[in-house]
């Protein structure tokens, strides 16, 4: 091609048509222009379908994490309900004549409201991966990327929350360590036998005492104040914010395939 449009050039020189060699070179340049215009377009048009193609997979993977997510925030949310129960049944032995209580179901009941610390298994691989990338640009969708970006702020709030409830039941703990009697509560709930050690032989000062404890009541009010605040307020926002998250992501990929 480059020598067809050689041997024209040099036809038209060696004829003197030097005016229609003019237009003839101008018309060469028009069609340089037009075919590197023709090669930018195509490179943006394979650049674009990189780019689309890159962001579905994303938000596919996006969708799965927060999917996971809120699978995982619905079974922790069952058990800190859980706990809150046993912390309304603390409640209800304060108030309780002494005399009426057994020690076995006081070290129980202990046991139910105290034994488990409080920690969501947020998963983020994903999320983070896009950002590191500097693919969260490319998502076009506004809400969508918004949306990711005030979820980090969510999950903070939650787990300063959740250490602030995990501070205030080792506290309580550690009165029961003081002031009541720790083994007692691992015997009635069999755990003796999974850390290989018979029961105790000698007198007991037991947990009902504990009970009386200002320090430990006023503990406990902390506890279930925080603790009610993640199950009313913080996780149901979380909640909302990965339902949020999924619906806008199906929508969006739905509309792009």
């Amino acid at each position: 091609m480059i020598k067809f449009f050689r041997r024209i050039r040099q036809k038209l020189l060696s004829e003197n048509r030097f005016s229609k060699y003019l237009l003839y070179a101008i018309g060469e340049i028009i069609l340089v222009v037009i075919g590197i215009l023709i090669a930018l377009q195509i490179n943006n048009w394979n650049e674009n379908r990189k780019v689309h193609s890159n962001q579905l997979k994303y938000l596919d993977l996006l969708k799965n994490e927060a999917l996971t997510n809120l699978a995982s925030l619905d079974t922790h949310l069952d058990v800190i309900k859980e706990l809150a129960e046993g912390q309304k049944e603390v409640f209800r032995l304060i108030d309780t004549p002494k005399d009426s209580l057994s020690e076995t179901y006081v070290s129980k009941t202990f046991f139910d409201a105290f034994s488990t610390l409080i920690s969501f298994n947020y998963k983020n691989s994903v999320l983070t991966e896009i950002k590191n990338s500097g693919e969260l640009k490319n998502i076009e969708n506004d809400s969508i990327r918004i949306a990711l970006i005030a979820l980090e702020p969510f999950i903070e709030q939650v787990k300063f929350q959740e250490n602030n409830v995990n501070t205030h039941q080792n506290n309580i703990l550690e009165q029961i360590n003081h002031n009541g009697d720790l083994r007692m509560i691992m015997e009635n709930v069999g755990y003796h036998n999974l850390l290989g050690i018979g029961k105790a032989n000698g007198i007991s000062k037991g947990n009902k005492r504990v009970l009386n404890n200002d320090y430990f009541k006023n503990e406990l009010l902390l506890y279930s104040l925080i603790t009610n605040d993640l199950i009313d307020n913080l996780y149901p926002r979380i909640r909302n914010q990965f339902v949020h998250i999924i619906n806008k992501i199906e929508k969006e990929i739905g509309g792009k395939k």
